[in-house]
């Protein structure tokens, strides 16, 4: 997890030169609901996430992007205004576009 927040913290130190993506995968996991982990470490990554994701707005064009399967095990406070400002829900593909991506991408 350490590791996790250190690599989160240079990446936001090097917005200096903006714009800039920051694409986080598997939120879930880097940040999950407060109350439901028991270890401090996970608490303060998410606490730490908060505080960097509140002062992005002074950094210019910087777009934080999160995306997990398990919107629900989040922390709640990454959901408000000025944090992920917007969620876009892809849902589960039907046979019919899983048959499209397939023969798209060449596969038979």
């Amino acid at each position: 997890m350490e590791k996790v927040r250190k690599g989160y913290v240079i990446h936001l130190n090097r917005l200096d030169n903006s714009p800039s993506i920051i694409f986080i995968d598997e939120l879930d996991s880097i940040a999950p609901k407060r109350e439901e982990v028991s270890g401090d470490i996970e608490k303060r990554i998410v606490s730490q996430m908060l505080t960097l994701m509140d002062g992005l707005e002074a950094r210019g064009k910087v777009v934080v992007i999160g995306a997990t399967n398990r919107v629900n095990s989040i922390d709640p406070a990454l959901r408000r205004p000025g944090r992920f400002d917007r969620e876009i829900e892809i849902g589960i593909p039907d046979a019919d576009l899983t048959y499209f991506t397939f023969t798209l991408g060449g596969c038979h």
